[in-house]
């Protein structure tokens, strides 16, 4: 009997007292899954592109004046110079680039620019014994070019090096 009223009596305690934790104890962390980061995606040459242009240009004309003087057409001259030009210029381009075999970029490209790049002469003797003159004006109204390059991009960080070439 005394084994019966000591179970009891224990069994009683053990419910009245509950669950035991310790003190210093937290609740139980909440374990998150790690933020998902999209990958950084690698720099590509691959792409059209559209631009504008604008600037000054200089350049060099060589002509030649032929002309008649004197009386009766007996005094023909021909004179050769050359014309220093120069002048605003605006425009722009348009073309592609393709990155293929890792490392490797072709592409393609077109511009125009308008221009009004001048020069004049002056003074151009009419003949060896003439005394008249003339003068010439030469002008640049436009230019454009079409071409294409071949480039290679390894050696350094977001650079391509690259030779061109085409018409203009």
């Amino acid at each position: 009997m005394k084994k019966i009223l000591l179970g009891s009596v224990a069994t009683g305690a053990l419910v009245a007292a509950g669950s035991a934790s310790a003190a210093d104890l937290g609740p139980r962390p909440a374990y998150k899954a790690p933020p998902i980061v999209a990958p950084v995606p690698a720099f590509s040459w691959t792409g059209c592109f559209v631009g504008a242009h604008g600037g000054y240009g200089w350049g060099k004309k060589d002509v030649t004046a032929t002309g008649v003087s004197g009386t009766g057409g007996s005094d023909n001259f021909v004179e050769s110079r050359g014309i220093d030009t120069s002048g605003a210029i605006f425009g722009g381009q348009i073309g592609c680039d393709y990155q293929f075999a890792g490392n490797w970029v072709l592409g393609i490209q077109g511009d125009f620019a308008g221009a009004r790049m001048t020069g004049d002469a002056f003074n151009f003797q009419g003949g060896t014994s003439s005394t008249q003159t003339a003068s010439l004006h030469v002008r640049t109204d436009w230019l454009a070019s079409i071409t294409a390059r071949v480039g290679f991009t390894g050696w350094f960080p977001r650079t391509l090096l690259y030779v061109r070439g085409g018409g203009a």
